[in-house]
């Protein structure tokens, strides 16, 4: 049987429009699978070197790559070039979700308060944020990427009140 070049043309439009629908439902379901479990690999943008002002305290957070279902950050706060506080800060996969922990101490290693954890409560492409699970000094914890050499810290502390601060990149 030979086709015409306009009924060839027809169908192969039909076939790509197809094609496309398919796709375009395939990529759809990928997008919205409920088994798509929050992952440390999604806060890749955090990874980096950190540092901004806390009041007359500089406050810096060195956050490693994450290693396999875990991501690390080393935090210190310090003042006239003295070590006030110690902090690390572990964010850890769980069965369908984030967690993280945080410590703190002094420079000579005590601590200052139990640890607390944290559950995750909102996830976005440059933006996580975590609400308290256990008592602590922390009620929410955010960190949102606002350009390529800006993080933004946002926390919530217990008794209300609210901080954002703002930090840059550094080597």
């Amino acid at each position: 049987m030979i086709l015409s070049s306009r009924r060839l043309g027809g169908i192969l439009l039909l076939q790509l429009a197809l094609s496309g629908c398919a796709t375009a439902a395939a990529e759809s379901q990928t997008a919205s699978a409920p088994n798509d479990k929050p992952s440390v690999a999604q806060l890749a943008w955090l990874t980096g070197a950190w540092e901004g002002p806390l009041g007359p305290r500089i406050l810096e957070e060195r956050w490693a790559p994450a290693i396999g279902n875990a991501m690390t950050a080393l935090v210190r706060f310090r003042e006239n070039d003295a070590l006030e506080t110690l902090e690390l800060v572990s964010i850890t996969e769980t069965a369908d979700s984030l967690e993280l922990r945080i410590q703190q101490w002094d420079p000579a290693m005590v601590a200052r308060a139990p640890a607390q954890t944290m559950t995750l409560a909102e996830l976005g492409p440059r933006y996580v944020r975590f609400d308290a699970a256990t008592e602590g000094g922390i009620k929410v914890l955010g960190y949102r990427r606002t350009g390529e050499d800006q993080l933004t810290v946002e926390v919530t502390l217990t008794e209300g009140n609210v901080l954002n601060i703002p930090l840059e990149a550094r080597p």
